[in-house]
């Protein structure tokens, strides 16, 4: 990954793990950063709204609370301040942010290989 894209995924993380954690502090809800869509941009979501854009449709029925710590690129603790992210699973969670993010890049790049660049457009 280029040096540049590679800051900006470092910085939109830390962005997202920052929000988290304020909103853990103002809260107490445990708190996860989640992939949002292709382009590489980031949610935090907690447990009820998980719950509400599963009700509505929008992730499918069969995931869990437990498919979102799988997922998630970081996690806040819970309100009691246990099971907090340990450092080496933080790692962990970090080369598959940037793993994810890079895929996002290629992505991209093959689209507009493809002759895709924006909505209704097909490239023929």
């Amino acid at each position: 990954m280029q040096i540049f894209k590679k800051l900006k995924a470092i910085l939109r993380l830390r962005e997202a793990v920052r929000k988290a954690d304020e909103a853990h502090r103002e809260t107490g809800e445990r708190y996860y950063v989640m992939p949002a869509s292709a382009d590489g941009k980031l949610i935090i979501m907690d447990r009820l709204n998980f719950r509400k854009l599963k009700h509505k449709g929008y992730i499918t029925n069969r995931a869990y609370v437990r498919d979102l710590e799988v997922e998630c690129f970081y996690f806040t603790p819970y309100r009691d301040g246990s099971c907090a992210l340990a450092p080496e699973v933080e790692a962990v969670k970090r080369k598959q942010y940037f793993s994810w993010y890079a895929d996002c890049i290629r992505k991209s790049k093959n689209k507009k290989r493809n002759g895709i660049h924006g909505k209704g457009q097909t490239g023929h």
